[in-house]
């Protein structure tokens, strides 16, 4: 497995949730977050596949300041790792995606939420698998996020034209650059949310 990290503040925050692989010496290319139908150059899937990155659109601190303005994101790192296994008529993917970031909340939405540990159980609540542990500080809480998305599955695929459908009749835009693998759902109720993930051999 290739695990991969990157860690970002909110002065340099461009709005992208981005994973950076340290270890990637065998593609040259870059996971990029709003990969589409432009970018769907197609290409041979078959190989086996290492997980070296994770890229998204969504904006964590703006969703946050959705529910409290004053919220930041003081850093953020994403770690993937796992394999899709590709032959000439089925793969197998099994991989994970850990995001972990440190969010302040000041002390006016902290104590609208029934203080630190009721951000807590906010978190759980309405993040499915993520968890928060928070403690108080002069300005309100500190909180550790952690959100894991695992995905295991296989079947049979078909690719026409840039784009692999799978056995339960998900879509995908891809291409193949050299070592490198990009692939982005697309066809959902919130297209924009979908990560692309990027792989190399």
């Amino acid at each position: 497995n290739t695990n991969n990290t990157n860690n970002t503040t909110t002065g340099n925050n461009d709005n992208n949730t981005t994973g950076n692989n340290d270890n990637n010496t065998t593609g040259t290319g870059e996971c990029k977050p709003d990969f589409g139908q432009a970018d769907a150059c197609g290409g041979n899937v078959v190989g086996t596949w290492s997980l070296e990155d994770a890229c998204s659109q969504v904006d964590l601190e703006g969703l946050l300041k959705q529910a409290c303005p004053l919220a930041t994101v003081e850093s953020m790192e994403i770690t993937t790792s796992g394999t899709l296994v590709v032959t000439a008529a089925h793969y197998a993917r099994n991989v994970t995606a850990v995001i972990n970031a440190v969010v302040l909340i000041p002390n006016l939405c902290a104590q609208v939420a029934g203080g630190c540990q009721g951000i807590e159980a906010a978190v759980a609540a309405r993040l499915q698998n993520a968890t928060a542990t928070c403690t108080p500080n002069n300005d309100g809480c500190s909180c550790d996020l952690e959100l894991v998305e695992d995905g295991e599955e296989a079947g049979a695929y078909t690719l026409v034209d840039g784009v692999i459908t799978v056995a339960d009749g998900s879509t995908f835009y891809y291409c193949v650059e050299g070592a490198n693998l990009s692939l982005r759902e697309f066809g959902t109720n919130d297209d924009a949310s979908q990560p692309t993930q990027f792989y190399g051999k």
